[in-house]
């Protein structure tokens, strides 16, 4: 699907969708818990449904419900029945990283198809160490074939390559019976999603800690429920309302909380940065999703950005990195590209000149050249931007909501 927008500044009222990054976790947790659950979650995307997709496929029971899910856990931790099991992970690096040990820890035989660039995504560290506890992994084409009963025990690995392989070895190994740790060899990246991953767990009574590059595991039976768990707002979609603010829509956000422990709930402070500071360097190791909409408002600010810390962009949905530039280039901004940092000069406050760009079936890429448009002199096209579908669906609603005016190709 291609949109034309045509420039114009956003008025009006926005309440964000609920944490993608958040309900993830709170779905597996209330897959594996002692009962049901009612996961309060607004808004549904193809992330999500590629993990609840899994977690029935692990013998769990999920219902949709106007609110969100009600969950029924598998009857029992071990769900191998000796068949070979198959889901579609669509393109969810979420979803693929944190099964792989928990298809483990239920003993199954899995066969877990992928769209897109998702076979190409790192997971290699995770399976590694996967494999030295009783697991096997072969991989065919778009396809990974997972089997073996996961052992409890001492985990090694690096910290700084995905944080996803630190919160999926915590989720699963807290089910095996037996305490386990799990020893880094480097900093940890993105910490503020295993702090995430941690308080969601501690909402359903385990017990993980944290000193330094150990985490000790204590484990549980199975999760103890709260009987019901709600999503908070997203601040990685808010980001982009957040931008569009900085570069003068006025715009109300609704349902974002402010005492979050998302990494993404920097974005306010690292906008204001970037239209306050004129030439500055932001690190967005912590945080790379934001990259592509502190991008744009960079381009649309004064002085040069240099964002450092960008190297694990090149494994999303697109290469996110050479995405990003290419959006940028596309509507007259000049940037500039290292294997780990991108450096944007700003207009100065000038309308970017507008043009046609691709989304890359990126749905950051889709949304952040939508926001650019509001500072456009000329219409924005944007090839692809049905790629919003996979973290926020009603991104395009939303926008004609405040007033965008699109045309569809």
């Amino acid at each position: 699907m291609d949109l034309t927008i045509l420039p114009g500044k956003l008025n009006g009222t926005v309440k964000v969708p609920s944490s993608k990054s958040q309900a993830h976790r709170a779905l597996i947790c209330a897959a594996f818990a002692d009962r049901g659950t009612e996961v309060i979650c607004r808004t549904v995307s193809e992330d999500i449904e590629a993990t609840v997709r899994a977690l029935v496929m692990l013998g769990a029971k999920i219902r949709p419900t106007e609110e969100g899910y009600q969950v029924c856990p598998a009857p029992q931790t071990r769900t191998s029945d000796g068949d070979e099991h198959t889901f579609d992970c669509g393109e969810s690096g979420s979803t693929l990283r944190f099964m792989l040990p928990l298809i483990g820890v239920c003993g199954a035989h899995v066969r877990i198809e992928g769209r897109g660039r998702l076979m190409q995504r790192p997971i290699s560290e995770l399976t590694d160490v996967l494999k030295n506890k009783g697991m096997t992994f072969i991989r065919q084409g778009q396809h990974l074939d997972v089997r073996g009963a996961l052992r409890s025990g001492l985990y090694t690995m690096p910290g700084n390559v995905s944080s996803q392989y630190i919160s999926a070895l915590l989720m699963a190994l807290t089910l095996l019976g037996e305490p386990s740790e799990i020893h880094l060899t480097t900093d940890l990246s993105s910490s503020a999603y295993v702090q995430l991953t941690m308080d969601v767990m501690r909402s359903f009574g385990a017990k993980a800690s944290a000193e330094d590059r150990v985490f000790k595991i204590r484990p549980l039976d199975r999760y103890h429920s709260p009987g019901r768990f709600i999503i908070e707002g997203d601040w990685s979609a808010a980001a982009f309302w957040i931008a569009a603010q900085a570069l003068g829509s006025d715009i109300c956000i609704k349902g974002v909380r402010e005492d979050s422990v998302q990494a993404d709930r920097l974005a306010g402070a690292y906008i204001t940065q970037l239209m306050n500071a004129g030439d500055t360097e932001i690190d967005v190791d912590g945080c790379p999703d934001l990259l592509p909409i502190l991008a744009v408002t960079a381009a649309a600010s004064s002085g040069k950005t240099v964002f450092n810390g960008a190297r694990r962009l090149r494994d999303k949905e697109s290469d996110r990195l050479e995405a990003t530039a290419a959006m940028l280039r596309g509507l007259g901004v000049s940037c500039e590209l290292s294997d780990d940092t991108m450096t944007v000069s700003g207009t100065g406050g000038r309308p970017l000149s507008g043009g046609a760009v691709d989304a890359f079936n990126d749905h950051r890429i889709a949304m952040s050249a939508a926001i650019a448009a509001t500072v456009c002199e000329s219409p924005v096209t944007i090839r692809g931007a049905e790629a919003v579908s996979k973290s926020y669906p009603g991104f395009w609603e939303d926008f004609k909501s405040l007033g965008a005016n699109i045309i569809c190709q």
